[in-house]
């Protein structure tokens, strides 16, 4: 079944061209701080960029084939039957999405207009089902390594350099190293000086706490979810903490009527040096 505009269609019986992606739990556990970094290379004409590496200030780019005007035209989400942006979607966490469709041409967006240039992406969010509550824990952690660095000067080999380069101090370097500079840099580290770049740097990483509950009887089924994800960047002073949480209620209160409801809140947190 593919959830197109405000319906659903058994996907053999689709024209338009529409992707749809059923959110596996593999793919909670992949450690990431936007929802849109779990899109890369799911769907043909998807087309998914991060423009930086900043916890918390990199959410990913999304394009739906592509763009044939000279104006922007930005992807449409759709998150439970409303229209939101880009970044309520990218709060979502990946726990709490049941899955995706992607409507990619005119037909299959048409429902939703002239906004819908661009593409539409479609999210359902987990829905609780009949039985007894049911109660899921999972934790995810993943690391960054640099490679091997190229070789540095020592301070001493770049205070002599520095002095060839200002010629005795009149060169485009202003004042050359004194004796007793170079002796004090020597006097360090075995001439090697400071080590800035091992002062400031640690590997970055990214930490993920998911827990849910769901359950309920042949009238009401309740989905209550929430998690944490930590990031942690290059420098000791570079984190995001995002917090979410999301309650989804739904109610058959006659044969052919029901009731859905949903109550999602989240909070994010950024520590930068920029």
């Amino acid at each position: 079944v593919v959830v197109l505009g405000y319906a659903t269609q058994k996907k053999e019986l689709v024209t338009g061209s529409v992707e749809s992606i059923k959110f596996k739990e593999a793919d909670t556990e992949i450690p990431t701080t936007m929802a849109g970094n779990l899109l890369a290379g799911k769907a043909a004409g998807l087309t998914v960029s991060t423009p930086n590496g900043l916890p918390g200030q990199s959410a990913p780019g999304i394009t739906i084939r592509t763009p044939n005007s000279f104006n922007a035209q930005p992807v449409l989400y759709v998150i439970d039957g409303k229209i939101m942006g880009s970044g309520d979607f990218n709060n979502l966490s990946p726990n709490d999405i049941d899955n995706i469709s992607i409507l990619k041409d005119a037909s299959a967006a048409a429902v939703y207009g002239s906004r819908a240039a661009g593409g539409v992406i479609v999210v359902t969010t987990k829905r609780g089902k009949k039985g007894t509550a049911s109660i899921q824990y999972s934790f995810n952690t993943g690391e960054d390594y640099r490679t091997k660095n190229m070789a540095l000067t020592n301070g001493v080999q770049m205070m002599n350099l520095y002095n060839q380069i200002s010629n005795g101090g009149g060169g485009a370097l202003g004042n050359a190293f004194s004796a007793a500079d170079i002796a004090n840099i020597q006097s360090i580290n075995n001439g090697y000086g400071y080590n800035q770049l091992q002062t400031v740097y640690r590997n970055p990483s990214t930490t993920t706490h998911n827990l849910s509950v769901s359950g309920g009887t042949e009238k009401i089924q309740y989905f209550i979810g929430g998690s944490y994800v930590k990031d942690k960047g290059f420098l000791n002073n570079l984190e995001y903490d995002k917090y979410n949480f999301r309650s989804n209620i739904t109610a058959q209160v006659a044969k052919d009527l029901t009731f859905f409801g949903g109550v999602t809140l989240n909070n994010n947190i950024t520590s930068s040096t920029t």
